[in-house]
């Protein structure tokens, strides 16, 4: 699903990127036509995947098929790409469009952390309210993501991330809206938030806390870590 995001991205009528990961763009080297079709079989795949998990039974398939559609729509991320779109029609952002910016990365890129974080939480076994501080966690991690993403795009180079830099210039991000030094400390602080988030939870949290922190706090001091 987030490759099929990314492919579908990089297309003239979005971003017009021409390079991925460090190889040309989907499209650029295979065409517009096979980069819609193979972004299609991708998130087919993800559906399928899903629907055929091993290990669990038909009921907690049925909730990771739900987890997964509530994630790519409208109100995950395919909404959240329409308002991106929508915003860089305007001229300029400033500190009052923080609250948009940032609902715009709740949906196309937190929506994403949050069905994967509760899609292992269901397969656990967790339900109701044992629920919400995976969400919160994995709602926080996803705009840390974001937002070290976007500083990447401001200041890494091509042959450090494998990717175009600058495109996101005219875009809504909070690197744009609050400057480079204010993004990257906002990212810190989510990342300790998401952290704490996990910490009701118990000791049983401990490896993914650590995970997290040896993951994400090296991209917070060294942005090419995030690839």
């Amino acid at each position: 699903i987030h490759t099929a995001s990314l492919i579908v991205d990089d297309l003239p009528c979005m971003d017009d990127a021409d390079m991925r990961r460090g190889q040309p763009a989907c499209h650029r080297r295979f065409g517009e036509a096979v980069t819609i079709l193979a972004a299609l079989e991708l998130v087919t795949l993800g559906y399928r995947t899903m629907s055929r998990a091993p290990g669990v039974n038909d009921s907690t398939r049925v909730r990771l098929v739900q987890l997964l559609a509530r994630a790519v729509g409208v109100n995950g991320l395919i909404g959240g790409q329409e308002r991106d779109l929508t915003a860089e029609q305007r001229a300029s952002l400033d500190v009052d469009d923080r609250s948009r910016v940032t609902r715009i990365h709740e949906l196309k890129t937190g929506a994403l952390f949050i069905a994967a974080a509760e899609s292992g939480a269901a397969v656990a076994g967790l339900e109701g309210e044992q629920l919400l501080p995976i969400r919160d966690f994995a709602g926080k991690l996803g705009l840390a993501y974001q937002t070290l993403d976007d500083l990447l795009d401001a200041q890494g180079t091509v042959s450090g991330i494998g990717k175009d830099v600058g495109k996101d210039v005219d875009k809504p991000t909070l690197v744009g809206v609050l400057g480079p030094d204010a993004a990257s400390e906002y990212a810190s602080k989510m990342i300790s938030s998401a952290t704490a988030a996990l910490q009701p939870m118990g000791p049983s949290m401990r490896p993914l806390e650590n995970f997290v922190q040896s993951a994400f706090g090296k991209a917070v001091s060294d942005r090419s870590q995030l690839n």
